[in-house]
């Protein structure tokens, strides 16, 4: 019986080189491309594949490429030059051919040409609540309720700064955080918010956090500061790690006489829309690797039977 050669599949190489996305309002903004190369050992005149997928910096695929192989035979000729590779998706990209009968280490070289994108920025309200359906699910740009505990609630009482309900904290236990959608790719994010505070004493405190992975001080109000008006306050996000993020509100005063309100609150930021700036210009990213062929084992077992 012939003994099969198995066929060991080896990542063979990665390659990772830099590429940019420009866009329109600042300077461009470098990513990265990953390439990365794979192929198997084979025996003469079997059925042979290189393959390789790329992937931006957020472990994307990327598809909308042309991507070409090189294959050399051990005596370094050529034995593939730049044929075009198949895409199948996920980022992929496959060259088949039949394994020729010279045995030894092929080196491979694919090339990708990717065409350049630029982006367009439009500010706009990705994250707002107004509070005005009188729960805890209103606005829009969140992934989850406001939860809240001790002494937090969404009322008409104190007077609103927009329409007829706002959320208010009091004595010192009232706590409200609510998650946002992820933030990972928008530009230059800032949290606004109306706030005012009434009735505070010496040593009596509210506080505004952001939440990263680690919990984040906004601001502190304290004493001084109570002269029940809202005022607007705004904080810059692009500092903090962003994903899936929360924004919570604490209260710390002495009583249900002391309040800590909250309206109109909102992220802004840069969305960015994608296209393809001049079809004519394209970004190279290049790999290689290898692929070893051998010759087909005919190896048989042989049996002999003795008679007597």
């Amino acid at each position: 019986m012939k003994k099969k050669y198995i066929a060991i599949l080896i990542i063979l190489a990665i390659l990772s080189l830099f590429y940019f996305y420009k866009y329109t309002d600042t300077e461009s903004k470098e990513h990265k491309i990953h390439i990365k190369v794979f192929g198997t050992e084979y025996q003469f005149w079997d059925n042979a594949r290189v393959w390789l997928q790329l992937l931006d910096d957020n472990n994307q695929p990327i598809n909308n490429a042309t991507c070409f192989v090189q294959i050399f035979y051990p005596d370094n000729t050529i034995f593939v030059n730049f044929s075009g590779m198949n895409f199948l998706g996920n980022g992929i990209f496959a060259y088949d051919f039949t394994a020729p009968n010279i045995s030894g280490v092929y080196m491979v070289i694919t090339k990708c040409t990717i065409p350049k994108l630029e982006y367009n920025i439009t500010y706009v309200n990705i994250t707002y609540d107004g509070f005005e359906c009188g729960t805890i699910n209103c606005g829009y740009g969140w992934s989850d309720y406001w939860y809240l505990s001790g002494r937090a609630d969404i009322t008409t009482l104190g007077g609103a700064y927009n329409g007829s309900y706002h959320l208010r904290l009091r004595a010192n236990n009232g706590w409200a955080e609510r998650p946002v959608n992820n933030l990972n790719d928008v530009v230059n994010p800032i949290l606004f918010m109306w706030v005012k505070t009434y009735s505070f004493e010496a040593n009596e405190y509210a506080y505004a956090y952001f939440w990263d992975g680690s919990w984040h001080l906004l601001r502190r109000w304290v004493d001084g500061e109570d002269d029940n008006v809202y005022k607007i306050y705004s904080f810059n996000l692009s500092g903090y790690s962003l994903g899936n993020n929360i924004i919570a509100f604490e209260s710390d005063m002495s009583g249900l006489g002391d309040f800590f309100y909250v309206d109109d609150i909102k992220i802004q930021a840069g969305i960015k829309s994608y296209y393809i700036a001049n079809e004519t210009e394209y970004f190279i990213v290049r790999g290689s690797g290898e692929l070893h062929i051998s010759p087909r084992d005919t190896t048989e077992d042989v049996s002999i039977n003795i008679l007597s």
